[in-house]
């Protein structure tokens, strides 16, 4: 007797994920609000990565860009403000840290759908680390004609400049080894588009969060400092690590930071794709529950999330993919091992649907 293709997936992303963690779940993670040092005052004058937004072009060395008053350690000046998001973008396990610095006596404001609209000369920092220590710094900065991206990568006491995609090796610590992209600049702007600003948004910032080991709302910290304007109206999502938290809201939460980028209108997929991942769009609407797959011969046959057949869903499987793999994994840059503890997230948000719902 055959197997059907949803039993057959089924069967399929199991063994992969039993083979994946030893045959033993990992512990998962804990939500904690994240300590994020010193909450500066605002500076009086503008240093970090100045003419940038002219068109100037960035120093070929970290330490020349006035954003840092050191870089080994890494301690970044009063300028650049210190944040967190509630739902990071997965990266192979690194550490992040992230900062924002907006021109002295201006602030960010909020696009309709809660995106962060900084003005021009702004710049977002992105710190990505290993267990071995600093990876590579990424810069986003508002520039006159648009978002300029570029990255750092760290050697000895300082971080070159690079010019295009490099890699590198590392061991995680459970034993697995990450194949790291440091990405282009072409490859930033893939994903990153036109909106430029994808992490920070009212949904992503609205969290609790401690500066100087008080524990305070990050929104209302940043909006008394005159970093951003006002959102009286702010919703924050779920960390997808929160327990505590509804199972739907934790894994849509998990797949608006690492799909919804490019699974949405506008955003980098194939023209006609349906699939809306944002959180801002309700569930029945994200075309995901009992929805065929568009495009088979990329993405794979079978139902984008499967109530009954949970672990052959199309997203699950895809989470779970790896380079070679057939569909293959989602997102396709950006990382080299698999989150399973996310994949599990959306697996047990499918295998708590009403199957009834699907034909």
């Amino acid at each position: 007797m055959g197997l059907s293709l949803r039993t057959l997936g089924s069967f399929v992303a199991v063994c992969c994920a039993l083979l994946a963690c030893g045959g033993d779940a990992p512990t998962a993670p804990r939500f904690e609000p994240p300590e994020l040092g010193s909450l500066p005052t605002r500076v009086s004058e503008r240093r970090c990565l100045v003419g940038v937004e002219s068109g100037a072009p960035p120093p070929p060395r970290l330490s020349e860009t006035g954003c840092f008053t050191s870089v080994v350690p890494l301690v970044a000046t009063d300028e650049l403000v210190p944040f967190a998001v509630v739902s990071p973008l997965f990266s192979d396990e690194t550490h992040k840290s992230r900062w924002l610095a907006i021109p002295p006596g201006q602030r960010a404001d909020w696009y309709d759908d809660g995106t962060l609209d900084v003005p021009v000369g702004s710049v977002l920092a992105k710190r990505f680390a290993s267990e071995d220590g600093a990876l590579e710094l990424r810069f986003s900065v508002r520039a006159e004609t648009g978002f300029v991206f570029f990255t750092y990568r760290f050697e000895g006491d300082d971080a070159r400049l690079l010019e295009g995609q490099e890699t590198t090796d590392f061991a995680l610590p459970d034993g697995r080894e990450a194949h790291y992209v440091f990405p282009a600049r072409e490859t930033c702007r893939t994903c990153h588009g036109e909106v430029g600003v994808l992490g920070p948004s009212v949904a992503q910032l609205t969290m609790p969060v401690r500066y100087d080991g008080v524990l305070r709302p990050q929104l209302d910290a940043l909006t008394a400092l005159g970093l951003v304007a006002p959102r009286p109206d702010a919703v924050g999502m779920p960390s997808p690590l929160d327990t505590e938290a509804p199972l739907e809201a934790r894994a849509r939460a998990y797949l608006h930071a690492n799909c919804g980028h490019c699974h949405r209108p506008g955003g980098f997929a194939p023209v006609g794709l349906t699939l809306d991942l944002r959180w801002s769009t309700p569930t029945e609407a994200t075309q995901t529950v009992c929805v065929p797959t568009q495009f088979a011969a990329t993405a794979g046959e079978g139902m984008r999330i499967d109530p009954a057949y949970p672990d052959a869903s199309v997203i699950v499987r895809r989470m779970r993919a790896l380079g070679g793999d057939f569909p293959g994994p989602m997102p396709p840059v950006g990382r080299s091992v698999v989150d399973e503890h996310a994949a599990q997230l959306v697996r047990e948000w499918a295998a708590s649907l009403d199957a009834s719902l699907c034909p």
